[in-house]
């Protein structure tokens, strides 16, 4: 994901990467957790093209990181300046995501 973002122009001045889903669904992650080595945009699995009911055409691979943060169906990426709260974070969990 880092080198798309960095194709893209993203400078270090945003704080969130926001996720859109075809479904409606979306969630942020902090962009420092979006650049890092192993978070992933992924168009496969076991080299074949993603199923549907995987998330294809491209969904979230973020090790580490809650199942709600994992965006499948994404049809949308936008990196903001402001604090993001998507759908369950909006119902109290933890905006981090992260696996403790």
């Amino acid at each position: 994901m880092r080198h798309i973002l960095e194709r893209a122009g993203v400078q270090g001045d945003g704080k969130k990467v926001i996720f859109y889903a075809a479904d409606g669904y979306e969630s942020s992650i902090p962009l420092a957790a979006a650049m890092k080595p192993d978070s992933l945009m992924a168009l496969e699995m076991n080299g074949e093209p993603l199923w549907l009911k995987h998330g294809s055409p491209v969904r979230l691979v973020l090790p580490g990181m809650y199942g709600y943060k994992q965006v499948k169906w994404i049809t949308r990426v936008e990196v903001v300046t402001h604090n993001h709260k998507g759908y369950w974070e909006q119902q109290g969990y933890s905006d981090d995501g992260t696996i403790r």
